[in-house]
């Protein structure tokens, strides 16, 4: 008989079972992956970043005879560019379909039947539009999505020409167009306008929004705070920003703000010193009233002039007091309503306090709201560019600020 052998120590561990992931080939498990990179939520994301973030998701959607072609420019210096440009196209009043049409035609020729060109130029505006005003990755998704048609309708080589070749020479005038319009919405980015648009249809109501300055609009579109209704300082007439002088310093320090001092570092009102993060993006300057936890420096705000039922123009009607005291924001529930619309729809909340025609400190021929921008019910905008147009609007409208006479 054969001797019975003692099994070795292989034969003596425990069958070792070959695991394989359900749905894929691997033979040994996934780790479970540890946490992304943080990014920031859409809505706070600069419009620059939300086009780089569409132009990236842009790339699978595209037919494979193109994709590669088109996946080569998506370079960080070329991401860079076309963002810039498709960013100054979205803050351009001047910017459509027929200017994508036009632009397509002197690039191509009449290479594209007429009915497709005009299809392919609608689907990007829809893009860029829609990246301009994102508040979630759904609408980054479909805005890549609009913009893969587009290119692949056109070509990359004409989409490239549009956008890349284009970029030296138009930028200048496409900056100056953004600029234009933004002083045409008084200082509001194209996005916020058609918050506003949006909730005075719904609610029916005309709602004006005195003019901000225009140099802060470039900084309230990637996301810099505004100023709240305790700050009663000016932005800068250079740069856009907040920036105080002599006594506002101390006052903007007392509200729990930091001022930059003439060393360049902002210090609040313990003397302790703001370090930031990273480098600032914006142009530093003494004076200017940096945001304690944002670490950025505040901008103008959306200062209501008036929200106005139309069946009842003249109805001016405020909360000045509560439990026997007066208010320092004298408002009404149809103020208050479209406020908190409009700043649950945008970035962070812009629309600070009361409108002016209800400011008990407003000047009763309005010398002192300078222009405006009013949204009425029916989609459409009216600009007052001056007091005095905004004194005449009032006129025809039969109202008064609280202040007036009646």
């Amino acid at each position: 008989m054969g001797s019975q052998r003692t099994p070795g120590p292989i034969g003596l561990e425990p069958i070792r079972m070959c695991l394989i992931d359900e749905g894929t080939l691997n033979r040994s498990t996934t780790p479970t992956p540890g946490p992304s990179r943080g990014i920031d939520p859409v809505d706070r994301m600069a419009i620059e970043d939300r086009f780089q973030e569409v132009l990236t998701r842009t790339v699978p959607l595209l037919p494979e005879g193109i994709r590669g072609e088109f996946a080569a420019m998506i370079t960080p210096a070329s991401l860079a560019i076309m963002a810039g440009v498709l960013a100054v196209w979205a803050g351009s009043h001047y910017f459509g379909v027929g200017f994508v049409v036009d632009a397509i035609l002197l690039i191509a020729g009449g290479i594209f039947l007429g009915v497709q060109v005009w299809s392919a130029a609608s689907d990007l505006v829809g893009a860029i539009e829609l990246t301009a005003s994102a508040t979630s990755e759904a609408d980054l998704d479909q805005a890549a999505r609009l913009l893969a048609r587009f290119i692949a309708v056109v070509g990359v080589a004409v989409f490239a020409a549009l956008v890349l070749r284009g970029a030296k020479k138009g930028m200048p005038r496409a900056r100056a167009a953004a600029a234009s319009a933004a002083k045409h919405l008084g200082g509001m980015t194209a996005s916020h306008s058609r918050v506003f648009q949006r909730v005075a249809q719904e609610t029916g109501r005309i709602i004006a929004v005195r003019n901000t300055n225009p140099l802060s609009t470039r900084w309230i579109e990637r996301g810099f705070p505004p100023k709240p209704m305790q700050i009663k300082i000016k932005t800068s007439k250079k740069t856009g920003v907040v920036t105080a002088q002599g006594d506002e310093i101390a006052e903007a320090r007392k509200a729990g703000y930091f001022v930059v001092d003439a060393d360049g570092v902002p210090r609040n009102a313990n003397g302790t010193r703001m370090d930031f993060n990273t480098p600032p993006d914006w142009p530093l300057e003494p004076g200017q009233v940096i945001h304690p936890m944002q670490k950025k420096p505040l901008v103008g705000d959306y200062d209501l002039l008036g929200v106005i039922d139309p069946q009842a123009p003249g109805r001016n009607l405020v909360v000045a007091a509560s439990e026997g005291q007066i208010l320092d924001d004298w408002s009404s529930p149809a103020v208050r309503d479209v406020a908190n619309r409009v700043n649950a729809m945008l970035d962070q909340p812009r629309v600070m306090h009361g409108a002016h025609d209800g400011y008990r400190g407003a000047r009763p021929d309005f010398s002192d709201a300078g222009g405006s921008t009013v949204f009425l019910p029916d989609g459409s905008i009216r600009n007052l560019d001056t007091a005095e147009d905004v004194a005449d609007f009032y006129k025809e409208l039969g109202r008064q600020p609280i202040t007036g006479r009646y």
